[in-house]
């Protein structure tokens, strides 16, 4: 990628919790994202869950299938609407659920070992927009005010427990899919629940983390220079000690519009 303020960027890493390093536990989150020609952007993450023995699996299951399958809507679409976005996200979500249940029964396992979340976002000229099954959160840059693209999932579910969330598999799946929808924002940022202490004060967005991120995906020209020292920051404290938890950070960036 060449100059990032005229261009659209793409920049996100995942990290291990410390929790899971001494235990030799593998990441168990994942993310895909693609930066389309047209500078159109599409970012997928998952969170697998710590209880499903094959959750790293099933969060990369998730997240390529649904990137993979919003890269193919944005390469046809044109200008998305609301409408054509929320269409593709739920149908992006179905895909990726599909997936899971498939792999499961291919490897004779129920389909809860691969428990994972699922966050999608698109980006683009006419517009970002977002989708959320389980905790993490999708935040929009309007022009330096940052604000959640969609609702928490502890505001608008009524959860089994405080650290319950709802699982792409699960059967009451769609009581946790969100989506929203803006023409203005010029930044999206999509992040799993391990670095929600910085990202959330309740049902507002801490801008101050925001603003940091942000400026430091514009500070590098190179991408894979931005990724490593994203990923850097990530494994220092405080952000590696407060939780324990893995962490995924992918940060989209679109050119202003003249």
């Amino acid at each position: 990628m060449t100059e990032a303020n005229e261009t659209a960027q793409l920049v996100g890493c995942s990290v291990t919790g410390p929790k899971y390093e001494a235990s030799d536990i593998p990441c168990q989150d994942s993310w895909h994202g693609y930066r389309l020609p047209e500078g159109q952007l599409v970012i997928a993450v998952g969170d697998g869950l710590g209880s499903s023995s094959q959750s790293e699996v099933g969060s990369e299951l998730a997240t390529h299938k649904a990137a993979t399958e919003l890269k193919a809507y944005l390469r046809t679409a044109g200008d998305m609407s609301p409408e054509s976005a929320n269409e593709a996200l739920e149908a992006a979500f179905r895909k990726a659920r599909g997936t899971l249940f498939e792999t499961a029964e291919q490897r004779d396992i129920d389909v809860s070992e691969l428990g994972t979340t699922l966050l999608a976002a698109i980006a683009g000229p006419s517009g970002v927009a977002g989708a959320v099954v389980g905790d993490g959160g999708i935040v929009c840059n309007v022009q330096g005010s940052y604000e959640p693209l969609v609702a928490r999932e502890m505001e608008t579910v009524d959860l089994a427990a405080p650290r319950y969330t709802y699982p792409i598999h699960h059967e009451e799946w769609l009581d946790s899919y969100r989506f929203d929808y803006s023409d203005e924002a010029n930044g999206v940022a999509v992040f799993s629940d391990g670095i929600e202490k910085f990202t959330w004060d309740g049902t507002d967005v801490h801008s101050e983390f925001f603003d940091a991120a942000f400026s430091l995906v514009r500070e590098f020209s190179e991408v894979s220079d931005a990724q490593e020292e994203l990923k850097s920051v990530l494994n220092k404290d405080p952000y590696r000690t407060v939780s324990g938890d893995d962490k995924t950070l992918v940060l989209g960036h679109l050119p202003s519009q003249t």
